[in-house]
């Protein structure tokens, strides 16, 4: 399965949108590959791609490790850990790149594999006409005395038996897992013996740690709820007219998609842009752009590693020394010889990771916190080796982040905020405000990485992007609580262009543009998403009637 299927849905816009992929795959080429650029120049890459470079920073990636996950004590707040993981479901909606080898010494050539649009086709990928294997079988839900055999459901993985003797109690078999084929599904599987545990979704990537795919489930879940709803019952906003099953999931995935807007505008930006950014963007006052910024991609984006905690709380049944990031990463089809399908044991409790609110029977939950944005790193990005992971690649993530900026030739740090702010010579951080702040060497072991910075005395007026922006975010965003002027800046222009392109809605149902969204009723919140697979009918015909107000 593979992300950068063309939607289905019709385009609302004249840019690249999923509208225009029909018409351009016929030709065979890809008409939202190209990646723009908010600051181009010729200045030389970083300190330039030479072996002692690569030396010099490899010295530095190795020195980001810190298991520290707890928060400086401050006055900025906490964004609870699961937003860590929607962060980086929403990045994988909006980019897919790959890098074509240049010629003699020409730069790699980027292309985008997704639609660089906020449309969830890392979830529904074409639908079920161009990606029939995503979704259910007409034969699995037969509707009696129909001749409609449209598939409308996604399919769902059921867990296995508990990993540990003591939680032999919980029942196994649940449809909490992603999709998997393996030996208990319609016949494929690789050898003998040891069953394939690819997860039959359209983005693999999806499936890269245990609360990601996990997240991902849900949205297949609240899927499932509401198109099911809509299949027995009809339409609740238009007195329950009945709808075949190509109607229904077209219903379906328009009140999943506003609500996934409605939470990457209401709910994700607020935590994470700074708040005059965030003012900016909702107010009409950032210049959208005609392409995904490469600064986002190799850039901002990346700044949601220094998010991730080094262990998690899952749930009530699993100790949080079992549950380092290692161990989460390994519950996944990424890692070589995966714990899959997943033990009933592991299924995330959201509400250790997102403030839940009160159902009657439990108070509002408190979560754990996603870590402060900051130059440290949990230490299996640092240690660990992606080159055994599907991505082939040498090195760790921590050293991957920062070499990529120097093998595509991406401005500096320091270029990039002299360019966006050449009026505010303040905002642009170079020599000793490139090394940890007091707040962050008083919190992480920081000896090595001081040390190891002070050797590269370039590196902290010519930083890579990705670098300088989680120390941004350390200095000018609130001990990390936010993004820095900078980040914040490139994040909010790359999620106005996605909300710019907006897919086609189905008869009779309004666009989903950014001021329909910022002005919009329903879901707008990850909580509220999460809660939708477990509602009532009763329940359903609320969300899905006010959701199509």
């Amino acid at each position: 399965m593979r992300h950068g299927y063309f939607s289905e849905i019709d385009g609302g816009s004249p840019q690249q949108s999923p509208a225009s992929a029909a018409g351009a795959a016929a030709a065979g080429v890809c008409p939202f590959g190209n990646y723009g650029s908010l600051f181009a120049s010729n200045a030389p890459s970083p300190g330039g791609a030479t072996a002692a470079v690569k030396d010099l920073v490899g010295r530095i990636a190795d020195a980001r490790a810190s298991g520290v996950d707890d928060p400086p004590d401050d006055e900025y707040g906490d964004v609870p850990a699961g937003y860590t993981y929607f962060g980086q479901l929403v990045v994988h909606d909006l980019t897919h790149s790959i890098a074509a080898a240049g010629r003699g010494r020409a730069l790699p050539a980027l292309k985008n594999l997704s639609t660089p649009s906020l449309d969830l086709d890392t979830i529904y990928g074409g639908g079920p006409v161009l990606c029939p294997h995503l979704y259910q079988p007409p034969y699995i839900n037969p509707q009696p005395g129909s001749d409609d055999d449209g598939q409308y459901l996604f399919h769902l993985g059921r867990t296995a038996k508990a990993a540990f003797p003591q939680n032999w109690h919980l029942g196994h078999g649940l449809p909490f897992d992603l999709p998997r084929v393996d030996s208990g599904s319609h016949g494929i599987m690789y050898g003998r013996g040891q069953p394939a545990v690819t997860p039959l979704v359209n983005d693999e990537r999806n499936d890269d740690n245990l609360i990601l795919a996990q997240l991902t489930a849900q949205f297949l879940l609240a899927h499932n709820a509401v198109a099911s709803y809509l299949r027995r019952n009809g339409d609740p906003s238009h007195g329950h007219r009945g709808l075949d099953s190509r109607g229904s999931f077209e219903l379906a995935r328009h009140v999943l998609l506003k609500a996934y807007r409605q939470i990457v505008v209401h709910d994700h930006l607020p935590r994470l842009l700074l708040p005059d950014v965030y003012a900016d963007l909702v107010g009409g006052r950032i210049q959208p752009q005609d392409r995904l910024p490469v600064e986002f991609v190799f850039g901002a984006a990346r700044t949601g590693h220094a998010m991730v905690r080094n262990s998690y709380t899952v749930n009530a049944h699993i100790d949080l020394e079992s549950s380092r990031l290692g161990r989460l990463m390994a519950l996944s089809s990424g890692s070589p010889n995966p714990s899959l399908p997943l033990p009933a044991d592991w299924v995330a409790d959201w509400s250790g990771l997102v403030e839940m609110p009160s159902n009657g029977r439990r108070p509002a939950s408190r979560p754990q916190s996603a870590r402060r944005v900051s130059p440290f790193l949990a230490p299996t990005f640092v240690y660990g080796q992606l080159k055994g992971r599907r991505t082939g690649i040498d090195g760790s993530l921590s050293f991957h982040d920062l070499w990529r900026c120097y093998q595509l030739g991406l401005p500096t740090g320091q270029e990039c905020a002299r360019r966006a702010f050449p009026k505010s010579p303040q905002r642009i951080l170079q020599g000793a405000e490139m090394l940890p702040t007091p707040t962050f060497e008083k919190l992480h072991p920081a000896g090595k990485l001081i040390d190891a910075l002070n050797a590269n005395r370039r590196f902290l007026s010519e930083t890579p992007l990705s670098y300088y922006l989680v120390q941004e975010a350390a200095v000018l965003g609130g001990n990390g609580r936010f993004l820095g002027p900078l980040g914040s800046h490139i994040f909010a222009t790359a999620i106005l262009h996605a909300l710019q392109v907006h897919p086609q809605p189905p008869q009779g149902q309004r666009a989903l543009t950014l001021r329909a969204i910022i002005a919009g009723k329903g879901v707008k919140t990850l909580p509220e998403l999460l809660g939708i697979a477990g509602q009532s009918d009763v329940e359903l015909a609320e969300t899905i009637a006010v959701a199509l107000q």
